[in-house]
Order: C-alpha cells, then structure tokens, then sequence
C-alpha cells in the first residue's frame, strides 16, 4: 500500500521535483560510491603497473649477473695470461680453478632464477597469484561501473518513459475528461510505471550495494600484496648479493692462482731456447705507456720513487714497471729515492736491459 500511494504521489509532482526526490534518495548515495570505486581501480591499475614490471626487473638482475660472470670468465682467462696458441688451447689445464668457478657460477644463478621463478609464478601468495587478484579486482571494478551502471541508467530511462506518459494523461484528465480508451492507457501505463521504479531502484540498491563490497574489499588485497612484494625483494635480493659475492670471490681466487701458474711449463711445444725470458731480448717488446695503464696493478716488494707503479703484462706474464711523471714503462725496477746518490755512476748493464724500440 506505501508503495503505491509513493508511486500515486510521484504521478503529480512535476519534473523538477521528481528529480529532486530522486536525487535526494539515491543519486548521491550511487555518486558517492562511484567516485570512492573510481579511486581505488586507478590505485589498483598503478599497482598493476608496478607488480608486472617486477618480473622484467629481475630479469634484468638476472642478465646482469650473467653478463658479470662471463666478464669473470675473460678476466680471469687474461689473468692467467697467454703465450702463443698453446695456452688458450689448454686453458682448463692451465687453470685448474676455471671448471670448478664455472660450475659455481652456473650453479648459483640456476639458485637465484629459481627462487626467482618459484616467488613470482608458484604458490598461493605469490607475486603472480597477487598480480591475478588485481586484475580481476580491476576488472570487476570496470563490470561493475560499466555493465551494472548501465544497466541503471536504462531502469531509469524507462522509469522516465512511463512517467512521462502518466503524467502527459493527468495533464489531460485536468483539462478535460478522459475517454474510456485514455483510462484504461493511464491504469496500464500506472502498472508500468510501478514495475520500473521497483526495477530502477533495485538496480540502484543493488549498484551501491556491490561498489561499498567492491570499496572495502581492495585496502585487504593492496596489504597483502604489498607484504609479498616485500617479502620477494628482500629475499631475491639477498640471493642476488649472494651470488655477486660468490662471484667476486672466484675472480679474485682464480686471478691469484692465475699470477702462480708457470705458463712456459705448461706449454711443451714452446722451443727450449724460449723458455727463459731477459729482460734485454728483442723478441719480448715493452709495452707502450697507453697501453699499460690499463693493465692490472701488482703489489710491489721493494719501495717505488713516486709516480712510478708495478704492473703485469698479460701477454708475457712478466712484471715491468711505468712511470706516470716520464710516461714511460720499463723492465728494470727504478732506483729508490734513497739510494739515488749511491747510483749516479751509470752502469752499462742496466742500460742494456731497456729495450731499443718500443712496441704497443
């Protein structure tokens, strides 16, 4: 009975206030609600956004891995340093360290593609579980405001469509009477119009209704997908450092048993006359000062003047020595500072040692 005095008073307020009473009982209530559902599918989108750009991420940690322990590979295979053909031939006999580095390296980076793979694509609070539950979330958020809203707005457009029609009939019953014909339109126009606004505000109800559940469902999902981001960063990260210092470790180990290994030894086709190195054959050139500051820096022994520091050539495995002030290089180790008035007669024999002509 409330229903239909409710509808019987609608069929005699004017447009302005229908609209007003309408308005007043669900318009703000549905624009409330679709504005605060608006706001959190953007927040959802950008955290879409940031959960599918983890994986590209660590893939690239990955590569960068990867690309730091083929650099080891070549470094430590300078390290150990190259006479002629024989000893890149036998490398691996030559550095009896390299299988095992690579076997390490190879071993951790499976572990940390791993633990990779098994935190982003297994699991039930895994990342790519968590990005599945955005995407849905999102999606139902885009259903909800799209299809349902729609479905809304056309309960309400036929709302308006019968209204109209009543009210044009009770227009016409004040200004004359109404045939038998016209009344029994305004009886089946009245029941129309009673079954639209049922649907129109159900559809309402039901609209407001499923963007609150929508609204309060998403601040739980963001805390738990924030928690296993957290939780997969901190532990790919520790992996990562993991391997990096493995890494760095197996160079620096492999470099050093590098700088013990006597590559003539190693080498039997070497002729017998070759095998021993001084300082003043013309067949061993000096490397070039451009040349030998990139060479790695040995530890001296004896005390250097300043400017002057103690490199390794990696094509002989000899040491020699440059000097940044002269920017030169040379075989023989420079007189200490406190020695030098000792040695100011010039001694033959050391000059012999420099070589004449300088090759890069």
């Amino acid at each position: 009975m409330t229903g239909f005095l409710h509808s019987a008073k609608l069929f005699f307020l004017s447009s302005s206030q229908r609209a007003g009473l309408e308005k007043g009982e669900f318009s703000e209530v549905q624009a409330e609600w679709e504005a605060k559902l608006r706001r959190t599918m953007r927040h959802a989108e950008r955290l879409e956004e940031g959960l599918t750009q983890v994986t590209p991420a660590w893939k690239s940690v990955i590569k960068s891995v990867r690309t730091t322990t083929r650099n080891a590979k070549v470094k430590v295979a300078k390290g150990t340093g190259r006479r002629k053909q024989v000893v890149e031939d036998s490398f691996h006999d030559v550095d009896p360290g390299y299988l095992e580095f690579v076997q390490l390296s190879e071993e951790a980076l499976s572990a940390l593609e791993s633990l990779c793979g098994r935190e982003l694509f297994t699991g039930g609070t895994t990342l790519s579980h968590m990005l599945s539950e955005v995407r849905q979330y999102i999606e139902g958020c885009r259903t909800l405001i799209t299809y349902i809203g729609q479905d809304v707005e056309n309960a309400r457009l036929e709302f308006d469509h019968y209204y109209n029609k009543c009210e044009a009939l009770s227009q016409r019953a004040r200004q004359r009477r109404l045939t038998e014909a016209e009344s029994e339109r305004m009886i089946r126009n009245r029941v129309k119009l009673e079954r639209a606004r049922d649907r129109y505000v159900a559809r309402k109800r039901n609209y407001v209704d499923s963007a609150r559940a929508m609204y309060y469902k998403y601040p739980p999902l963001c805390r738990a997908v924030l928690a296993a981001l957290w939780s997969y960063q901190m532990r790919a990260s520790e992996a990562f450092q993991e391997v990096s210092e493995m890494v760095e470790q197996h160079v620096s180990n492999n470099i050093e048993l590098a700088k013990t290994i006597d590559v003539q030894s190693m080498a039997p086709a070497i002729a017998e006359e070759d095998k021993e190195v001084k300082h003043d054959d013309p067949e061993i050139p000096l490397t070039s000062y451009e040349a030998a500051t990139k060479f790695e820096k040995n530890v001296s022994e004896v005390p250097l003047p300043p400017g002057w520091e103690e490199r390794i050539d990696p094509a002989t495995g000899r040491i020699f020595y440059i000097s940044h002030a002269e920017k030169k290089t040379s075989w023989v180790p420079p007189t200490p500072p406190k020695y030098e008035k000792a040695l100011k007669a010039p001694k033959p024999h050391i000059e012999k040692m420099t070589p004449e002509s300088v090759r890069v």
